[in-house]
């Protein structure tokens, strides 16, 4: 399946795609290739600890929607709000 995940972290928005057989895999595999240059001292350690809290706190779906879910996480002392979407089979 093909995830889009749309992030919101530290003032900014950050969209990117992952494959994936399961909404974990969609979710690390959409977290994996996200851009996060611009954000300063942000590491692959960081990015690491991302995949593992969002995948630990669950992926609610939304309430009224289909195929859309949500995490959340804290990094860095910052909030991280994920939303993953199922949008196409592969």
């Amino acid at each position: 399946m093909l995830y889009t995940l749309i992030m919101d972290y530290k003032g900014g928005t950050y969209l990117s795609q992952g494959l994936g057989n399961t909404l974990e895999e969609g979710m690390s595999s959409a977290v994996l290739s996200t851009d996060f240059s611009n954000v300063s001292d942000f590491s692959s350690i960081d990015k690491q600890l991302l995949i593992e809290t969002l995948n630990e706190n669950g992926l609610a779906k939304l309430d009224g929607l289909k195929n859309a879910f949500c995490s959340t996480a804290l990094i860095d002392d910052s909030l991280v709000i994920a939303h993953l979407v199922t949008t196409a089979e592969t």
